[in-house]
């Protein structure tokens, strides 16, 4: 009994001296922690949701880790510099989930711009909760400030062991993210891959490994065009010149009928097949769509299969009868492109 008192006293030692010379560090780990929790509360509503916990947990520990490396003199820095970054995260998706249900994207962030036009709704949408993530770098100022004025900085300057400190910070966050890739299905490890589910990542994986997904699969597709072109350009002039496949050359029944012709294409935005031909109260919905419709060709079973771009890539498909980029509109991430329509 008194071996066991013995151990339990060194063991809340040791947990107190730690608590003591990391405070630093134990601040960082708890704002981020508490901040990836509160975005998904906002968001899917899943504020104690253990799995996408445990990943946060993990990536959190693990971007923390490299911060015993640094001199303890710059270790705000460098804890607060990944603290606004988070809360950037974490106010761009609080944002972004409000108006569309799902997780922002790396390769959106070049349309951007594009919200000049619609400035006045973004603004009178936002809500005080959007900017509560402010917080996160704000009060870990503030205890910047205070441990300044303690001996904490001086004390850590001298018994802080650094690597020690590192290796086992860092092996406690492998354990966490083993944990979470371990546990994950088959199912899972396709979603984070083609990353078209962003609810479902986040869910799973937790807030920060879906972000760094996103950026790893905007990346790759742009390295790829940067060192594959020559390979790619070749395996694409060897299938087209391929005689058995060269179906774009054959004729059907509709080659060169409009020859002539001025053609209205009409393209409209949420509309759906089944208000055509419907009737409210004894009278059409869209009696002039209808008669168009007999007049010239109508496309019934047009199935759009729509990215990023959502009504840009449904306009791209239409006219070049390729398919959208998983990446970020097609009209932005290869504007420099030049398609066959």
């Amino acid at each position: 009994m008194e071996k066991l008192s013995h151990y339990l006293k060194k063991l809340i030692l040791n947990i107190v001296k730690y608590v003591y010379s990391n405070r630093l560090f134990l601040s960082y780990t708890f704002l981020a922690i508490i901040g990836t929790m509160v975005v998904r509360h906002f968001t899917i509503g899943n504020f104690w949701a253990y799995k996408p916990l445990i990943a946060d947990i993990g990536m959190i520990l693990l971007i923390g880790s490299f911060g015993y490396l640094v001199k303890p003199k710059n270790q705000f820095k460098y804890f607060f510099f990944w603290l606004i970054f988070f809360s950037l995260i974490e106010i761009i998706n609080s944002i972004y989930y409000m108006f569309y249900a799902s997780f922002a994207s790396m390769a959106e962030l070049a349309t951007v711009s594009q919200l000049e036009t619609v400035s006045d709704s973004v603004y009178t949408q936002l809500r005080v909760i959007d900017f509560l993530y402010v917080l996160e770098p704000v009060i870990f100022y503030y205890i910047h400030n205070s441990l300044k004025t303690s001996p904490y900085y001086n004390l850590i300057g001298r018994v802080e062991k650094k690597m020690p400190m590192f290796i086992s910070t860092l092996l406690v966050s492998l354990l966490f993210i083993g944990y979470t890739f371990a546990s994950a299905s088959n199912s899972d490890y396709s979603r984070l891959s083609k990353q078209w589910n962003r609810v479902y990542i986040v869910e799973r994986f937790g807030i920060i490994i879906y972000q760094g997904n996103d950026a790893i699969q905007t990346i790759i597709p742009k390295l790829s065009s940067l060192f594959g072109y020559d390979d790619a350009l070749n395996l694409m002039n060897d299938y087209f010149n391929d005689e058995d496949i060269n179906w774009y050359n054959n004729n059907n029944k509709y080659t060169g009928i409009l020859e002539g012709y001025n053609i209205i294409y009409i393209h409209m935005e949420s509309m759906q097949n089944f208000l055509m031909d419907l009737s409210f109260n004894g009278e059409e919905v869209t009696p002039n769509l209808n008669k168009l419709s007999k007049e010239g060709m109508f496309f019934s079973n047009f199935y759009p299969q729509v990215s990023i771009g959502t009504s840009s890539d449904a306009e791209f498909m239409t006219l070049t009868g390729l398919l959208p980029s998983t990446n970020g509109p097609i009209f932005v991430s290869y504007a420099d492109n030049t398609f066959r329509a």
